[in-house]
């Protein structure tokens, strides 16, 4: 309805409760604080987003400009946001994707190498898969139902059971980093650096291009 949330590059999260307009600042206590990613339960809704977990995947996406402290969480509608136990310092280097919230406690992140998941609301991160190399960081994520289509640094991987298990159907060139989108069809499609948009098929797991 009338709340909104904007991540900014290097510039924090921002709030609206009027519908865009007036804004509030929520990372400012933090210094250097990028937002690549904003996500919560598909059961939030309005009555209940104030107590219902958002998460924030930080770092400015691509990690260009400023380096990822981790997997930030609110419980009081985005107000004040602690940190889960996916957490670094800017030394660290580590840069994170967007997020994969299947319920209130099960999340899915890409950072740097490895693909990782909670269970526990963010208390406990585990490595679900490895990419290999720095292949996951950039991180753009599709999910449909369980299915679910990850566009990594120059590769793109797939799972069809909420992220258990991996394939990788898909090997690019270096750094042609891909969008990737579901369609009303329920497809996945990407789209490369180049501007080619491919699509998914998943009985075969094979790409054709549009």
């Amino acid at each position: 309805q009338d709340v909104l949330f904007v991540g900014a590059p290097n510039g924090g999260l921002w709030k609206s409760t009027d519908n865009g307009a007036t804004w509030s600042p929520k990372l400012d206590q933090v210094a250097g604080i990028g937002v690549s990613d904003i996500k919560t339960a598909s059961t939030t809704t309005f009555a209940n987003y104030t107590t219902k977990p958002i998460y924030v995947s930080t770092g400015d996406y691509d990690a260009g400009d400023i380096k990822s402290i981790g997997v930030l969480k609110s419980l009081d509608g985005g107000n004040t946001f602690s940190s889960t136990g996916l957490s670094h310092v800017l030394s660290q280097q580590k840069s994170l994707g967007e997020l994969v919230v299947l319920d209130d406690n099960t999340v899915l992140v890409g950072e740097n190498q490895f693909i990782k998941k909670t269970v526990d609301g963010g208390v406990n991160w585990t490595n679900i898969f490895d990419s290999g190399f720095e292949n996951a960081n950039f991180g753009r994520v599709a999910r449909s139902g369980t299915n679910i289509l990850y566009t990594g640094e120059f590769d793109i991987f797939f799972s069809s059971d909420s992220g258990v298990n991996w394939t990788n159907p898909y090997v690019s060139d270096p750094q042609d980093k891909h969008a990737v989108t579901v369609g009303s069809d329920g497809n996945f499609y990407v789209q490369s650096q180049a501007g080619q948009i491919k699509k998914y098929n998943i009985g075969a797991g094979t790409f054709s291009n549009i």
